[in-house]
């Protein structure tokens, strides 16, 4: 800078002062040990800060009258005058990117870190120097070795980083807390004291609190509840409940000689339905291999391939079990609400924007519980039935 701008040296020394003040400082790109310093230096001249305090603004404008010129104004231009640039604004005395990067952050905190480690062991050998000189020294000497050894040692056990691992991988939370357990036997770690307290009938929200707060669940996966190609949710299937409850009304509700025949009147109604409500599918007939169901001895599964006929399948599903409903039959009653429950759910879903608010949200939380608990019921009243395929194995 003194060579290419002819500045003194004590001018320098005032920028870099200047620059450090207001943290324009950061490590040079591609020289870790370089410095540099973002000031904004004019060489065409210099503005002092009476120079700021005197500036003025003005705006001109071209048009026929006032109004035109500001009849699409997008900034208030009438408020106040410069604030006062010698307090902590900086921004406007500077150039490029002002902050620091992560990376380099992490860099100069580390090599701050080294430096004071590396005084304090200096002062600390030469203390242990004197104490074998003077005996009286040599009681400072081992307070100053002891805290030098807490101070150096690792906060946090080895053996906690190797839980998260594991538990990131999918290791039960109970053996987590068996092996902390273990290890805190010999080690006095208090993260890991913490998760040896957990109780093991119930370990996975006090692991998974004393790793999040230790910083050390970032291997932990994450469920989230998102809408998939195939209307497939976690617990949620909409295809195979709709698929079911088609067999359902061939085998009880529309019974005949053969359920063939039953399927071609859970056919016709379908037609009749889609006629009516105006909706489209992209398949033409309901069949059993579209239904997933080779004999009484499997379980149904839908195998349409577009998203949106599973909310037209469950909206038929609820149209026929709404309007063919008994009284004495539980299980017509716990279709129809599981799917109202999970027709509302998609509703919700497919309406809303990529992010919820919080009433749709709840509201597809609230949906989800019921069809659950109408999913439930639909499987104890089919056990009771003798309508479950059941494994012999």
């Amino acid at each position: 800078m003194k060579s290419e701008l002819g500045y003194p040296e004590d001018r320098i020394e005032k920028i870099k002062k200047w620059a450090i003040a207001k943290q324009l400082v950061r490590l040079c790109e591609y020289d870790e040990d370089t410095l540099e310093y973002w000031v904004n230096v004019r060489t065409s001249g210099t503005l002092s800060r009476e120079d700021l305090l005197t500036l003025s603004k003005s705006r001109t404008h071209e048009q026929e009258t006032t109004a035109d010129a500001f009849a699409h104004e997008q900034v208030d231009l009438s408020v106040g005058g410069f604030p006062d640039l010698g307090g902590a604004e900086p921004a406007l005395a500077t150039e490029g990117d002002k902050s620091l990067g992560v990376k380099q952050k992490l860099a100069m905190y580390l090599k701050n870190g080294l430096k004071a480690k590396n005084s304090v062991s200096t002062v600390a050998d030469k203390i242990r120097a004197l104490a074998l000189e003077d005996q009286s020294c040599k009681a400072l000497s081992e307070k100053i070795d002891a805290e030098f050894l807490k101070m150096t040692r690792f906060e946090l056990s080895q053996t906690v980083v190797h839980i998260a691992k594991i538990y990131g991988k999918g290791a039960p939370a109970a053996d987590c807390v068996e092996e902390a357990q273990s290890a805190s036997v010999k080690d006095d770690c208090p993260v890991l004291r913490r998760i040896a307290s957990a109780r093991v009938a119930d370990p996975d929200e006090p692991l998974f609190k004393a790793l999040k707060d230790c910083g050390h669940a970032l291997d932990v996966p994450v469920t989230t509840l998102k809408l998939d190609n195939t209307f497939e949710y976690p617990c949620l299937h909409p295809r195979d409940f709709a698929a079911s409850c088609i067999i359902y009304f061939c085998a009880k509700t529309f019974k005949s000689s053969r359920i063939g025949l039953a399927l071609d009147h859970v056919n016709l109604l379908f037609r009749n339905f889609l006629a009516t409500e105006k909706e489209r599918v992209n398949f033409s007939n309901i069949t059993f291999e579209l239904l997933g169901y080779e004999s009484s001895r499997t379980y149904p599964m839908g195998h349409w391939s577009k998203n949106l006929d599973t909310a037209v399948m469950i909206k038929f599903v609820e149209h026929v079990a709404a309007n063919n409903l008994d009284p004495g039959d539980p299980v017509m009653q716990l279709i129809v609400q599981g799917s109202s429950a999970i027709n509302h759910f998609m509703r919700v879903l497919l309406s809303a924007p990529y992010w919820l608010c919080e009433s749709e949200a709840w509201q597809a939380i609230f949906a989800g519980q019921e069809f659950l608990s109408a999913f439930a019921g639909l499987a104890q009243a089919c056990y009771h039935q003798i309508l479950l395929a059941t494994s012999q194995d």
